[in-house]
């Protein structure tokens, strides 16, 4: 019943299949109803087709699911190999080499505020936090208010000159700097005294001057306003 041509019959024979070839199995003579992927062979309709793919999809769907991480490789790092591991390495590299270090952020953001004023910052939190702990009421004998009323120098203060040598003796000499004792310099919107070694001459622009007169005539021409208003009534 194969697809091999009909075998001639031999004279005399008993019509037996009796010729030499190799014994035929049932399965090679059979229609194959299956194809090597497990899909349906023969002739489908599209709706037929389309089911067997959605249910051979969710079929191993379900699988890789169940299966273990270590043999799908799912959640595995990415390798990169050859150039493209190459350029990781050097865009890396170049990453860290640009990155400040946390201590140097730190410095810089202390710097860029003022060495002075976080030191400052810090004595006033402290002196705070300080007050804060100490009982509401006050008497007279408040040691630290007494210290600190005393400690104050006060330019018209006629003890002051031998208040300061007693504290020399007391804390030792302390370094200060020349202060600049000339005339009085043009005010700046910084209060900043002048260095001793000014010469009392105003090299500017008149920028600060500028500054600091425009509210003062911005405040005149509107009372000059307000009054020509007046007149006009």
């Amino acid at each position: 019943s194969d697809q091999s041509p009909p075998r001639k019959r031999r004279a005399g024979g008993d019509g037996s299949d009796s010729d030499q070839s190799p014994p035929r199995s049932k399965a090679a003579s059979d229609k194959m109803s299956k194809t090597l992927d497990g899909k349906r062979a023969g002739l489908q309709r599209a709706a037929d087709l389309k089911d067997e793919l959605e249910h051979i999809r969710s079929r191993e769907k379900k699988m890789f699911q169940n299966m273990d991480t270590n043999v799908s490789g799912r959640f595995a790092e990415t390798k990169v190999r050859g150039r493209l591991l190459e350029a990781e390495e050097k865009k890396k590299a170049e990453k860290e080499r640009k990155e400040v270090p946390e201590e140097i952020k730190q410095k810089f953001t202390q710097w860029n505020r003022g060495l002075k004023q976080v030191e400052g910052s810090k004595a006033r939190l402290e002196d705070n936090l300080y007050e804060m702990s100490k009982s509401l009421t006050r008497d007279v004998n408040d040691v630290d208010r007494e210290k600190l009323l005393k400690d104050q120098e006060r330019e018209e203060d006629p003890m002051l000159a031998y208040m300061r040598k007693k504290k020399e003796k007391v804390q030792g000499k302390v370094a200060k700097l020349p202060k600049y004792s000339g005339p009085q310099p043009p005010p700046n919107r910084f209060n900043i005294w002048p260095g001793y070694r000014w010469d009392g001459v105003v090299r500017t622009n008149g920028f600060e001057q500028k500054l600091l007169t425009r509210p003062v005539e911005r405040n005149a021409q509107e009372q000059e306003a307000y009054l020509w208003n007046l007149d006009a009534e």
